[in-house]
């Protein structure tokens, strides 16, 4: 699959305490490991603090279209789920 994935990784202060960080420079890392354009925004939590950091995908022009979202946490070895 080609084209640009937009990633929306939280950056305030409650989601970064759990690992946002983290995850957003996993994301970046694995992305340029398989040649995958990412384009990594961070946005804010909207509320939903217990399920931090939450990530948003999209690979549409329009950003609100064929979005996938869920709880992240980056792992420290093997692949990062990228098919």
């Amino acid at each position: 699959m080609s084209g640009l994935t937009t990633v929306f990784v939280p950056g305030d202060a409650a989601a970064r305490s759990v690992g946002a960080d983290a995850v957003a420079q996993r994301l970046e890392t694995e992305a340029g490991r398989i040649g995958r354009q990412l384009r990594i925004v961070r946005n804010g939590s909207r509320g939903m603090l217990f399920l931090e950091p939450l990530v948003d995908r999209s690979r549409s022009p329009r950003v609100w279209a064929g979005r996938a979202r869920g709880r992240a946490r980056a792992r420290r070895s093997g692949n990062a789920g990228w098919r």
